[in-house]
């Protein structure tokens, strides 16, 4: 299982190698990263930077662009730096006040069928509700905090 380079062993080869041999793949999922502060958010890109060379070892890294950058100029640091570590951006636009209702309805509607299963015929008039609540909410977090929705109920819509 292990691989030498220059008749050294080396944790990266030693990684590299069993996970190629046992066909695996890893994904860390790291979230609210702009919710920390400017040092430790450089930091864990600067981890995630002299790992790149791990094989089948993919990060999946959540942020606001804006707050990412005042973060890193807050460390006098220039953007360019998490476009070096960066392989694939994915940018997802805030849902239109159309797309967060239909989510709201199947988020309350689920929220009905799990916690008052005999109200989910009911005509459902509460919709005027959502629509109060989207009017606060500018995301799908807010709203989803709101009705405490576990995550497996989200991902049943």
């Amino acid at each position: 299982i292990m691989a030498t380079t220059s008749n050294s062993f080396t944790a990266e080869n030693i990684i590299n190698d069993y996970l190629e041999k046992n066909s695996k793949r890893l994904i860390f999922i790291i979230d609210n990263l702009d919710r920390i502060d400017a040092d430790k958010f450089y930091y864990v890109y600067q981890i995630i930077g002299s790992i790149l060379n791990l094989k089948n070892i993919t990060f999946v890294c959540l942020y606001d662009e804006k707050l990412a950058k005042k973060l890193l100029e807050q460390k006098r640091i220039d953007y360019e730096f998490l476009e070096k570590i960066i392989n694939v951006k994915i940018n997802i636009q805030n849902p239109t006040k159309s797309q967060l209702r239909d989510i709201g309805e199947k988020i309350f509607n689920n929220f009905l069928s799990k916690y008052y299963p005999s109200k989910i015929n009911t005509n459902i008039e509460s919709l005027d509700l959502v629509d109060s609540v989207l009017v606060a909410c500018e995301n799908l977090r807010p709203l989803i905090n709101l009705f405490n929705i576990e995550f497996h109920d989200f991902a049943n819509l």
